[in-house]
């Protein structure tokens, strides 16, 4: 698999696994269904991200097709799901800070 392959799913990987800290950091119920799957809602969110990407790999593989993942040998794809990488876990960051600065605001 190419590098922009990798990248592809890792920026999706990263974006649910934002959401998915984003939701369970306001709801304590999905916080609580978290921590019943593997003892602790990190661990549990630990396992969900590397099973997706796990996921997000094999669906973009799939999906793609020969031809067009052939294609993402370019260094320019590589370079834009770089930025896009880095543009969706500096979202993500800083969406999870400003949820917690506004929960510590409140209390």
């Amino acid at each position: 698999m190419r590098a922009a392959t990798y990248a592809m799913a890792a920026t999706a990987s990263v974006a649910l696994t934002g959401a998915i800290v984003l939701i369970h950091i306001a709801s304590p119920e999905v916080k609580q269904s978290l921590a019943n799957i593997t003892g602790h809602h990190w661990t549990a969110v630990s396992a969900i991200s590397a099973i997706s990407f796990g996921l997000m790999l094999v669906l973009i593989y799939v999906l793609l097709g020969p031809e067009k993942r052939n294609g993402l040998h370019k260094s320019e794809d590589l370079l834009g799901w770089s930025i896009a990488l880095v543009l969706v876990t500096l979202a993500m960051t800083f969406g999870i800070f400003a949820l917690y600065v506004v929960q510590y605001m409140a209390a």
